[in-house]
């Protein structure tokens, strides 16, 4: 079979070892390294950037022109419900509908609630004063600053 840069993709005689015991690789996936389970977590990744980004660009539109005075106390309230309810649904499905409640996981649950909520304020008053692409930038490299700061 041959492929667009001219290269042929032949199987090799013999079962190259590669990282998970014996296999068969092309002669592409031999030489370069190049294994098909790799190319998921990619193309994954771009995906969710691609979410990220139309995600931020609905939220400056709401925020600049939906909603009357750049109030986004209004977005935050409807934002959360909305993850809540989503959240609140996967969870029951995966738990097959049996829920366990204890002090400990309600006071995570709390905290965590607290500061997501936090973070979208100064998310939502940041696009409020500036441009969507430097504060996805920014958003963006959150883990960056975690990783300096740990």
């Amino acid at each position: 079979m041959a492929c667009s840069s001219g290269l042929v993709l032949t199987k090799l005689p013999k079962n190259p070892p590669n990282r998970f015991g014996s296999g068969d690789f092309t002669f592409l996936e031999y030489r370069y390294g190049i294994m098909m389970g790799m190319i998921v977590p990619v193309v994954l990744a771009i995906i969710a950037a691609v979410f990220y980004a139309i995600t931020n660009h609905i939220d400056k539109y709401l925020i600049s022109k939906a909603v009357k005075n750049a109030d986004y106390r209004a977005l935050i309230i409807v934002s959360t419900i909305i993850a809540g309810g989503i959240m609140a649904l996967v969870y029951v499905f995966v738990c097959n509908f049996q829920l366990t409640f204890d002090v400990q996981s309600i006071l995570l649950l709390l905290a965590n609630s607290v500061i997501s909520v936090l973070a979208l304020i100064f998310y939502f008053k940041a696009l409020s004063r500036d441009d969507t692409t430097i504060i996805a930038i920014m958003f963006q490299l959150i883990p960056v600053f975690i990783l300096l700061l740990s």
